[in-house]
């Protein structure tokens, strides 16, 4: 999105998945990048820039003993100057389940797997704006569960939702979510039109800073 005139405004969205599958391991890599710069549109010394990144990357590997059954690690990396988060790291391991993979008649796959796991992550905090401090880090140990769901609706519109949910166990209590759902509508074999609706909760974010998050983003879509 790009604004001109009374206002000066530049937001870029981007994200990535790539996935190497076998019958025995499946390793899954994604990254989400956000930036977004604005001011006032005044040319004087009033006029002031505001850049705000986020970015996060994250690794999953999974073996499995059978077509249900697998176990997995994930590690993950965020930071959200937004948020006021400056660098969050993640690490899980647990069990993965595969209720449902199977290709379809479109030349798509459908999938819906369950992971159950413990999940811990380190948050260090500082707040970008307005006065710019420290805050206090915090810790989060919570068993976690993530739903991961590919279903197309016919051989041009395909669903995609991803949902994962940590209620923390250690220290204060506190509820992490993240939720994205996703319509893509292919305009040839590799390229599509995406709707993509995210929602993100944090019960106990950083001073002065929203429990939930929501964004709405209309975009392009290119499979390799």
């Amino acid at each position: 999105m790009l604004l001109a005139g009374n206002s000066r405004a530049l937001s870029l969205t981007a994200n990535g998945l790539a996935e190497y599958r076998t019958k025995v391991w499946v390793a899954t890599f994604m990254v989400d990048g956000v930036l977004d710069t604005a001011d006032s549109g005044e040319d004087d010394d009033s006029s002031e820039d505001v850049v705000a990144e986020a970015l996060s990357v994250s690794v999953r590997g999974e073996r499995r003993f059978t077509p249900l059954l697998g176990v997995y690690a994930l590690a993950d990396a965020k930071t959200d100057h937004l948020s006021s988060v400056e660098l969050r790291l993640d690490g899980e391991a647990g069990i993965a389940f595969t209720l449902l993979e199977r290709d379809t008649k479109y030349a798509e796959q459908q999938l819906l797997r369950v992971d159950l796991g413990l999940h811990y992550s380190n948050e260090a905090r500082f707040q970008y704006f307005e006065d710019e401090q420290d805050l206090p880090n915090v810790d989060l140990l919570a068993p976690g569960a993530r739903l991961t769901l590919y279903y197309p609706l016919n051989e041009r519109v395909k669903f995609t939702q991803y949902l994962e949910v940590f209620p923390n166990i250690l220290g204060d209590a506190r509820l992490l979510l993240e939720s994205t759902s996703k319509f893509s509508t292919y305009i040839t074999h590799r390229l599509a039109l995406s709707t993509n609706l995210v929602v993100g909760v944090d019960t106990a974010p950083a001073a002065g800073k929203a429990v939930a998050d929501l964004a709405l983003t209309l975009g392009a879509e290119f499979e390799f």
